[in-house]
């Protein structure tokens, strides 16, 4: 029998996991499997280090790289997505949240049909179709099985902006990267996982992919990121110094 999806994530809390297995297990018209990384007792320093350890071991056409606790509250999601992306030609990254280039005003709204949150509002602005972008979120994300499988994540250290990275790598490789318009995904983290880690690792791909980025901006689900000016530099440090100290603030409530 044919596998058209790997899914693969990293679990370090066993409720959040056992709701998330309750959620997959009612999707119809695919065939997966899914292959978990075990992190509960910190095993991996990052989120790229974890996936690659078990990329040998994908059968499945599609690779589904998703947060634990994202959950498919619609059962014909797995299939409408495995539809979609066989609508797409020489696609390199599609996923369900994302941000376009950056051209006007109106590219730095996320485009996305998921909700997120205990509250489940949406995260982003709707689509209706596909819509080529310049990232797309980590939360899931698909590749084709024998790209990732050849290449491998990088080794950036850290648990942020890896499907970012890719979508670079991928518009190198003369690809297009999408999001999607699949319903009923819900992410219960409203993004508050952010901390100074995430800027560390956002100057490293800076410094790996500056000439390939135009104008050297960087458009994320986090924000617009610039690399031209002292000031955008200035900005770059005081938002590393501001994650640093909300990190230090919660860790003490």
């Amino acid at each position: 029998m044919d596998v058209d999806f790997s899914i693969i994530t990293i679990e370090n809390n066993s409720n959040t996991f056992l709701n998330f297995k309750t959620y997959l297990r009612t999707q119809i018209g695919v065939n997966y499997e899914l292959i978990v990384v075990k992190n509960e007792n910190g095993e991996f320093s990052s989120a790229r280090e974890a996936f690659n350890s078990v990329l040998k071991r994908v059968k499945g056409t599609y690779v589904i790289f998703i947060h634990p606790d994202v959950f498919l509250t619609q059962n014909d999601i797995l299939y409408n997505l495995l539809i979609s992306l066989k609508s797409l030609k020489n696609f390199g990254i599609v996923g369900v949240a994302g941000r376009k280039k950056y051209l006007s005003k109106s590219d730095l709204t996320t485009i996305s049909n998921i909700t997120q949150g205990s509250n489940r509002e949406n995260a982003g602005k709707t689509l209706s179709e596909p819509v080529k972008v310049q990232s797309v979120d980590e939360c899931l994300f698909v590749m084709q099985s024998k790209r990732i499988m050849k290449s491998g994540f990088t080794n950036i250290p850290g648990w942020h902006l890896y499907a970012v990275e890719e979508c670079i790598i991928s518009e190198l490789q003369g690809l297009s990267n999408y999001v999607v318009p699949i319903n009923g995904i819900w992410h219960m983290s409203s993004g508050n996982s952010l901390d100074e880690t995430y800027m560390t690792i956002l100057n490293k791909i800076f410094n790996r992919y500056d000439k390939y980025l135009i104008e050297n901006k960087l458009n994320t689900t986090v924000k617009l990121w610039s690399f031209n000016t002292k000031l955008d530099f200035l900005y770059l440090k005081y938002y590393f110094y501001k994650q640093k100290i909300k990190k230090r603030l919660i860790r003490r409530k």
